[in-house]
């Protein structure tokens, strides 16, 4: 079991990163359709139960959906017992953490007030078992960049979820269409994986395998947990202090720049592991790679989370409904988060790639330590301080980060912002003419929207060519070039600005 070959990784990663783009624009076309539909079918309330439950699995989620299986992709002598090896261990952690929140459900309901909880929260813990059937086959497929595999599987889980979904909540299940939905798309990806990575478990045995991989596991293991710490802190405070009713909207700003970052930025995340762990020795062909991604997401991700911020106080209430106006603020705040995704979404790949898991594990424990200290006095405020505080936390860890993936691999630190600075002045005129033509034109709203969707492209690409004309046409023919599947594309985006 073996990385792509070194000469042909930027074109297999490229072609990759390819297949992995449209996954996600799959998912999003078929997961904003339902998901439009869902948050006019459902309440706030339910949205917000929902929420609790995650952050109940938010933590078993990390043990069995991904940390213990990295290591299948970094591994450079993998053997197939470590494979098996790997998939016994997260099943196991599986069925433990299933059977722990059976046993927890009744004072799980009592912490948070809410007795839906004692049936809601051991029923969404059954689908850790899914998980962890789809891990290890999954990685696999990653370990070798089969994004189109992948793809395949994702577009499934999430066409079926969405049928399911739809199909509880029309019936008005409330939140059980969410756990639903879920459910679907996890057994979807479970099956899909397994049978597409044709690969099946040897017999159940401890062998040394474990204890080869014991190391990079462990420390993996514990930045994902803190990640998911990191990720559920706020919520679980909002949760308590603030009620359900704003967890919900707290849930779906997140939701909303999650959904954005899977389609801008996470296809060259997606990837970005297994380049790494490929071309830890070749900083040349690292630091290609990373000036690559930094610029095509700067391109894109810059005006869409810049631009969906500026269109929100018009389209979350169009889109999703009066009421979820008081959303508003802490999406526009949330959004703001996407400027430092663009880039920073790769140190912590690219870190663990390099054999440095640890130092991604001190960048996540910074983090921790900031919405620790800053989120329960934001909440005391409001909601749109706590996004605040959120939005603080990201901008001193991007900057962190950058400056240890430099320490690692050499790449300056201040290229993640430089390299991309065209774009953001460009976003940041496009966003501040939406604001203001948003105040003074008088026309029905979906007609104001869609005019705004197109000036705002138009004035970005606009300041963009003013600012760079002959970087603006080379992207322009690179974008055209990756339309009609030309292995161009990268060498064209891997051009100095």
């Amino acid at each position: 079991m073996s990385h792509p070959a070194q000469p042909g990784l930027l074109a297999h990663a490229g072609r990759a990163a390819g297949w992995a783009a449209l996954a996600k624009w799959l998912n999003l076309l078929i997961g904003a359709g339902s998901f439009l539909v869902m948050v006019r079918l459902l309440s706030p309330d339910s949205f917000g139960l929902y929420g609790m439950a995650v952050i109940v699995l938010a933590l078993p989620e990390v043990v069995v959906g991904g940390p213990l299986s990295e290591s299948l992709i970094q591994r450079r002598d993998l053997r197939p017992a470590h494979a098996s090896a790997t998939f016994w261990l997260e099943l196991t952690c599986a069925l433990v953490h299933f059977a722990a929140i059976v046993a927890l459900a009744p004072w799980i309901a009592a912490l948070f007030g809410r007795d839906e909880l004692k049936t809601l929260a051991p029923v969404y813990a059954a689908t850790l078992i899914l998980l962890a059937l789809g891990s290890t086959p999954a990685s696999l497929l990653q370990r070798n960049l089969r994004f189109k595999a992948i793809a395949a599987v994702d577009a499934s889980g999430a066409a079926i979820a969405a049928f399911v979904g739809l199909g509880l909540a029309l019936a008005d299940f409330g939140v059980w269409a969410l756990v639903g939905m879920e459910s679907a798309r996890r057994a979807v990806r479970a099956a899909g994986f397994i049978a597409l990575a044709g690969w099946l478990p040897a017999r159940p045995r401890v062998g040394p395998e474990l204890r080869e991989l014991a190391r990079f596991n462990l420390t993996t293991l514990a930045t994902r947990l803190l990640v998911q710490v990191d990720a559920a802190a706020p919520r679980f405070i909002v949760g308590v202090l603030l009620g359900a009713q704003a967890l919900g909207y707290l849930n779906l700003a997140n939701r909303i720049l999650q959904q954005g970052a899977a389609v801008l930025i996470a296809p060259f995340n997606a990837v970005a592991l297994s380049v790494a762990s490929a071309a830890r020795d070749d900083r040349t062909t690292m630091h290609a790679t990373l000036g690559a991604a930094s610029r095509i997401t700067a391109f894109v991700a810059y005006p869409a989370f810049l631009g969906a911020a500026a269109l929100a106080p018009l389209a979350v209430p169009l889109l999703l409904g009066e009421h979820w106006r008081a959303a508003v603020a802490c999406i526009q705040i949330m959004l703001l988060l996407g400027i430092r995704a663009a880039t920073a979404s790769f140190n912590g790949a690219v870190l663990s790639g390099s054999g440095r898991p640890d130092l991604q594990l001190a960048l996540v424990a910074l983090g921790l330590v900031s919405v620790a200290v800053l989120t329960p006095l934001a909440a005391t405020w409001s909601l749109s301080a706590v996004a605040g505080a959120l939005l603080l936390r990201g901008l001193v860890t991007w900057w962190v980060g950058a400056w240890l993936v430099q320490r690692v691999t050499g790449y300056p630190a201040h290229r993640q912002i430089t390299l991309g600075w065209r774009d953001l002045v460009a976003a940041g005129v496009m966003a501040m003419t939406l604001f203001g033509v948003q105040s003074l034109v008088v026309v029905p709203p979906w007609a104001l929207l869609a005019g705004l969707t197109t000036l705002g492209a138009a004035v970005h690409l606009g300041v963009l060519f003013l600012l760079s004309p002959a970087r603006t046409r080379r992207l322009a023919a690179a974008g055209a070039a990756g339309l009609r599947g030309d292995r161009r594309l990268l060498g064209e985006l891997l051009r100095a600005d």
